[in-house]
């Protein structure tokens, strides 16, 4: 989670880029956060420049490979948002927040959710945006491979099952770890690692809970899964479930290299 710290700084930045009037170096000095997130953000990317003391936003850079990509759809989002006047500050902030976390997680994903989200692309006009609600439901119905819903009408539950080859060969993995390293499969680190990133990613809601199925050698397909259970008498922001499983699929991949390194590199010292 970001830092209170931080997140002084990346306000600065951004108040510093809505001003009607663009200082030089958004008229920050000295050696503070801001200064570094602005260098490593703005500057080192190409996205902020300065020529003989006149700053701009270059919303094409090309010194980072998709840069251009990214802050056109940015771009044709803000200008549809702003014609149609459907969405409030907030929602704007969580999807460009939503866009930005996909693009990090995996950019084949990010496209292909740009490509089904009816996000159509116009020639020299970019993407189109439907809704904010809408983006952030395709982030959450897309992301995994295999995603099942549910409703519970006696009980007042939606239930929604999503499981992915990336889960499953991760709880895979994390078998073979704890079978070459002699540990149970209770007290796998990486089976409770997966436990905990689960509950600092969905429990932000009284009305939701979450189930994590992890099984080293699975029967079936699919078989390695989680779960989440949403109450209908409750809220559950949308926004907070999609960062959520954004977050958790960065985590299985990530994870997955991770463990195959280490496998690996136990295999070759016992060779």
């Amino acid at each position: 989670e970001i830092t209170p710290t931080a997140n002084n700084s990346r306000n600065k930045i951004v108040s510093a880029l809505l001003r009607n009037e663009l200082e030089p170096n958004l008229g920050l000095t000295g050696s503070g956060q801001e200064v570094s997130i602005m260098r490593s953000t703005l500057i080192r990317t190409g996205v902020w420049e300065e020529n003989d003391g006149l700053p701009r936003i270059n919303l094409r850079p090309d010194k980072v490979e998709h840069m251009a990509d990214v802050l056109g759809t940015i771009e044709s989002f803000i200008v549809e948002t702003r014609q149609n006047g459907a969405m409030n500050f907030e929602e704007f902030i969580n999807i460009v927040y939503l866009l930005k976390l996909l693009y990090e997680t995996d950019l084949g994903i990010f496209q292909r959710t740009v490509d089904l989200n009816d996000m159509h692309f116009v020639p020299d006009e970019g993407y189109y945006y439907d809704s904010f609600y809408e983006t952030a439901y395709e982030i959450s119905e897309s992301l995994f491979a295999y995603t099942r819903g549910d409703y519970y009408d006696r009980r007042g539950i939606s239930s929604t099952v999503f499981s992915d080859p990336l889960i499953e060969e991760y709880f895979r993995l994390a078998g073979e770890y704890g079978k070459a390293n002699g540990i149970a499969e209770a007290e796998n680190p990486y089976f409770a690692q997966a436990e905990e990133e689960m509950r600092r990613n969905f429990n932000f809601s009284y009305s939701m809970d979450w189930i994590l199925k992890g099984y080293a050698e699975p029967k079936r397909p699919y078989q390695s899964r989680f779960a989440l259970l949403i109450y209908e008498d409750g809220y559950v922001d949308i926004c907070g479930v999609a960062v959520g499983l954004l977050r958790m699929y960065r985590f299985f991949k990530e994870n997955v290299q991770e463990l195959a390194e280490l496998l690996n590199g136990k295999e070759e010292q016992a060779a």
